[in-house]
């Protein structure tokens, strides 16, 4: 499925699940990492996957409420994932990982409706403390 054709319209926001995650992380560590500390949170990781395509066919399959998605995801980029995120499934919560970002490509993730970020490599107390946050959760 290419991303021309890919469509949410099964996905009702009332299927959305919380305590899922998705996963789409470039570098193995960092996915590894990041699984266990939410598996000791609770949640069950869903789908693990670097790939735009893929990203976006998880969201489409599993409707889950959390998505920590890299910021340089290969394929389409996360800047456009978060495009059709916010228009097809306003309700899923995305969380935007990055070693670096400047204040531009904050302003725009925000204004995709990203829930939070989070700095590479990840610390579990970084994460545990977004996680406890009220918006997120």
């Amino acid at each position: 499925m290419s991303i021309k054709d890919f469509n949410f319209a099964t996905q009702k926001s009332s299927d959305i699940k919380e305590k899922h995650a998705i996963l789409a992380i470039e570098d193995k560590a960092s996915s590894k990492g990041l699984s266990e500390i939410l598996k000791t949170k609770g949640y069950r990781i869903i789908g693990e996957t670097p790939n735009a395509d893929e990203v976006l066919e998880l969201v489409r399959k599993h409707k889950m409420g959390l998505l920590f998605l890299d910021f340089d995801v290969e394929g389409l980029g996360s800047m456009m994932i978060l495009e059709k995120l916010k228009i097809k499934t306003p309700k899923i919560k995305t969380i935007i990982m990055a070693n670096h970002l400047d204040k531009q490509q904050v302003t725009d993730a925000r204004k995709r409706g990203v829930a939070g970020f989070l700095a590479k490599p990840l610390s579990k107390n970084a994460v545990v403390s977004l996680l406890s946050k009220s918006s997120i959760m």
